[in-house]
């Protein structure tokens, strides 16, 4: 299981992007892939650095980490 984290003084932006990355440590701890999903637009583009598009949208990323979460 992943915890959350605890950060100083922060941003009104800054706490935005925590928010988001918490709901994704919650959804993975919860094995919820409909949650961690919802924090992405359907227009997602996954790539592996520095410029290589690996897939894009939502679909196709959940096709790529249903495992992960079936397995955690």
């Amino acid at each position: 299981m992943i915890n959350t984290f605890a950060f100083g003084s922060i941003s009104e932006k800054d706490s935005t992007y925590i928010k988001i990355v918490q709901t994704q440590l919650k959804a993975y701890n919860n094995k919820d892939i409909d949650l961690f999903l919802s924090q992405y637009k359907d227009s997602v583009k996954v790539f592996r650095y520095p410029r290589i598009l690996l897939y894009k949208g939502k679909d196709e990323m959940r096709k790529n980490y249903e495992a992960l979460f079936r397995d955690a």
